[in-house]
């Protein structure tokens, strides 16, 4: 795929992939860069294929994917790991949530406010966000696994009963579940 003079399905490391970004301005050319990088990126998209989607004999029932006014995309710093270009992914999709802060792939989950704000981005008609309250974990949990499983088809790689459990969830099992929500939606 040729973006900007260059084919970058040929560009293996991250470092011109970033600097692409800086120096393209066309939006979906940007998304495409993105992708790409992603691809590249040590636990990026390409990772542990097996964690990111269901089986398709198990998969449910295709939707089509929601029509998105994408690029929510802004230049990715140079130099960064799959988790922070992940971590900037999100944090750009929940530029409209004033309500959720997003800065790691932990605390900022615990209440399930986030997962159901990064689901509500992609299919707002699921549920009404404005009505979520953060001290109804389980709820939260267990609605936007649900909506992920319903529309898209991600398999829920988390168990809303351990993550109740548990003031600060583990920042790996998050950033996987993160990874197979990106894998089917981007």
């Amino acid at each position: 795929m040729v973006i900007c003079g260059v084919n970058i399905n040929a560009i293996k490391e991250p470092a011109p992939l970033h600097q692409l970004l800086q120096q393209c301005e066309d939006f979906d050319d940007k998304n495409k860069i993105f992708a790409r990088l992603m691809s590249i990126m040590p636990g990026g998209s390409d990772a542990q294929p097996s964690l990111m989607t269901r089986p398709e004999s198990n998969k449910a029932k295709e939707e089509p994917k929601p029509k998105r006014n994408e690029l929510e995309l802004d230049v990715v710093p140079q130099g960064k790991g799959a988790k922070e270009v992940m971590l900037f992914w999100v944090q750009c999709r929940l530029r409209g949530y004033k309500t959720v802060k997003m800065d790691n792939f932990s605390t900022c989950w615990a209440d399930g406010i986030a997962f159901c704000a990064l689901i509500h981005h992609f299919f707002p008609d699921a549920f009404d966000f404005s009505k979520l309250d953060p001290r109804n974990r389980r709820y939260n949990f267990d609605l936007a696994f649900r909506t992920a499983e319903q529309r898209a088809g991600i398999f829920p790689l988390l168990e809303p009963d351990d993550l109740v459990a548990m003031d600060k969830p583990d920042w790996k099992s998050v950033f996987a579940y993160i990874q197979s929500i990106y894998a089917a939606l981007k």
